[in-house]
């Protein structure tokens, strides 16, 4: 009797017993149902997420291998150019030195010109005192009767030529009246040679 006692007395509450049952039983279902679907959609984001990480991870060891690479070649590229320039170092200083060596030739050579072009002046004044001379003995017909002028003008081109054999040969020429005149302009001659030749 004492199971009686926990028994309901009223006929309603018995009869909404089993619906109360019923309702036990769709808390149950609903709440197995709510975890299954729960469940669910934890695996799905759980293996979604896993499947993301894995592409992530796999696209990161592919961009680090392009990383690598393109390091790699960067690095190609950087020993390139630094051979590159260390050609281009080596021809600069060849040319550099083939610019000193030209620049030397250039001055070797503007010495020569300047050599030359004062030889020609000093041949060309040779030439002056064999002119005056000539023009001397075509003008008197010979040796004799040669004048004050004509000898200060064959002694001054002379003097031009810094030549004191010369001075002297043309100072015996005009002066020196007891030798040979042959002889005499033969050694104005000789000395103008003489100079022409030194000069050439």
């Amino acid at each position: 009797m004492g199971t009686s006692n926990n028994l309901p007395k009223d006929k309603d509450t018995v009869k909404r017993l089993p619906s109360l049952k019923k309702l036990l039983f769709l808390i149950v279902l609903v709440g197995m149902l709510v975890s299954l679907i729960g469940l669910s959609a934890f695996a799905y984001l759980y293996y979604g997420q896993r499947e993301d990480s894995k592409d992530l991870g796999n696209e990161n060891s592919s961009l680090q291998d392009e990383i690598e690479e393109l390091e790699e070649q960067q690095d190609t590229q950087v020993r390139d150019l630094l051979i590159q320039i260390e050609d281009l170092q080596a021809t600069v200083a060849a040319l550099e030195e083939d610019k000193v060596a030209l620049q030397k030739s250039e001055a070797d050579l503007k010495k020569s010109e300047a050599s030359y072009k004062s030889k020609a002046a000093q041949a060309r004044q040779y030439n002056d005192v064999l002119g005056a001379l000539h023009d001397t003995i075509v003008r008197h017909n010979g040796f004799s009767g040669w004048t004050e002028a004509e000898y200060q003008t064959g002694r001054s081109l002379a003097l031009a030529t810094g030549d004191q054999g010369l001075v002297d040969a043309v100072d015996d020429a005009w002066h020196d009246l007891d030798g040979d005149p042959v002889l005499r302009v033969a050694r104005v001659l000789k000395e103008i040679i003489d100079g022409i030749y030194a000069n050439t």
